[in-house]
Formats: structure tokens, C-alpha cells, sequence
């Protein structure tokens, strides 16, 4: 299971310089994209906290000029959220037009 650390660690990292980002990603990726650590969350709010570091170390990468390493994450962010929709309760219809 991530740790909920885990994401306030990656919190302090985001700004304009990826690098950090990347090493906290290639520190973390086994946790980070194992989908079995998915099924087991405590809570939405866990899942969530883990699409969002994923989310934005695809940017990262995406930034730093590393397009598959991105799309590689994108990809796993997509997966996890379609595979574990009903889980923890994510409409993405829903979803979508609230960030609007």
C-alpha cells in the first residue's frame, strides 16, 4: 500500500524543475503503477492521491521532453482508473464537469 507520506513528499516537489519529480517517480514506480497496491486502497481518497502523483510525473516526463516514459504512466493512469472505477465510486462524466 502507498503511504499517505508518500504523496505530501511528492507535494513539496512539484515546480517548474521536473527533475525531482522523475527521481521520485523512478524511486517509487513499483508502488506507484502496481495495479494489485490499486485493488487494496483503504479509501477513494488514497486512489486518488495515487493518480495524482502519477498524473504529474507524466508531466514530468511529458516536459522534460520524454514522451514515452510519459505515455507509458498516462497509460497506466488510465488503466487503473477505468479497472477500478466502481471501486471507489469514480463517474468520470461526473468527474470531468466538476473540474469545469
Amino acid at each position: 500500500m502507498i503511504r499517505t507520506e508518500l504523496y505530501f513528499e511528492f507535494r513539496e516537489l512539484m515546480g517548474e524543475d521536473y527533475t525531482e519529480q522523475i527521481k521520485f517517480y523512478e524511486q517509487h514506480s513499483g508502488i506507484l503503477e502496481n495495479e494489485e497496491y490499486f485493488k487494496n486502497l483503504k479509501s477513494r481518497k488514497e486512489f486518488l492521491r495515487r493518480i495524482f502523483i502519477l498524473h504529474y510525473c507524466g508531466v514530468a516526463y511529458f516536459e522534460s521532453n520524454k514522451y514515452e516514459e510519459a505515455i507509458s504512466i498516462y497509460d497506466c493512469v488510465i488503466n487503473n482508473i477505468t479497472q477500478n472505477r466502481e471501486n471507489y465510486n469514480i463517474n468520470l462524466g461526473k468527474e470531468c464537469n466538476q473540474s469545469a
